[in-house]
């Protein structure tokens, strides 16, 4: 009597972990050295892409070679934010003070769209966004093209940044730093842009990924100075 329902719940509990696992969006995709690394801030009403690798930053558009994984590292710099590209099958949070991650692949070139699915205000429905997966040519060509107009992002520009407004009016406020698609390029003139952003919220002082919940890299019990 109990065989063939307990049966059942085996099979079905074991696809279920299967599928989990397999689609964790802490996982990397293989091969994960190659990935392209991108650090995402929610602001209000936009998102901060951040290239370390290439020494740039974006709004209005993320582009990277579709012949290569995309490793993501998102955070808030405001409320908690919901970050979505439904084409590229990937959805997460993003909190202030949270490391999470979340790593995605194209099939091919193409343009997908991303956005916010966390209401956060008036300027909410403008919380879009481009992924734009390119052959490596044209992502190089890409780069090029943003590095010609982009201006340091040093903290007098990430303060009109954080400042609540839309994509519009970022422009306005940054007319020599767009580009072709409208999009607002910086150069980096902080690389520990993001993890600054972390520790605004844990008490000023930065925490490893080691330490940090919701990290992939959490390691319960690891000592952190002293610090909870």
């Amino acid at each position: 009597m109990w065989g063939v329902p307990f049966a059942i719940v085996a099979f079905a509990g074991t696809l279920l972990w299967r599928s989990t696992l397999a689609f964790d969006p802490y996982r990397p995709i293989e091969p994960a050295s190659e990935a392209t690394r991108v650090q995402v801030v929610g602001l209000d009403w936009k998102w901060l892409f951040i290239y370390p690798g290439q020494g740039i930053a974006t709004i209005g558009e993320m582009a990277f070679p579709a012949s290569r994984p995309l490793a993501l590292e998102l955070t808030s710099d405001t409320v908690m934010q919901s970050f979505m590209i439904g084409a590229l099958g990937g959805q997460i949070y993003a909190m202030p003070g949270m490391r999470t991650r979340l790593h995605l692949s194209a099939d091919g070139p193409g343009s997908f769209a991303g956005e916010n699915m966390q209401y956060n205000g008036e300027g909410f429905h403008t919380q879009k966004f481009r992924a734009s997966a390119m052959a490596d040519a044209d992502f190089e060509s890409w780069l090029q093209a943003a590095r010609q107009v982009a201006i340091p992002l040093d903290q007098r520009a990430y303060s009109t940044l954080t400042e609540r407004g839309t994509k519009d009016e970022l422009r306005a406020a940054f007319p020599t730093a767009v580009m072709a698609g409208d999009v607002v390029v910086f150069s980096l003139d902080d690389f520990t842009l993001f993890d600054n952003v972390l520790a605004r919220y844990r008490g000023d002082q930065a925490v490893s990924p080691e330490l940090q919940p919701g990290s992939a890299l959490y390691q319960p019990g690891t000592s952190s100075g002293g610090r909870p």
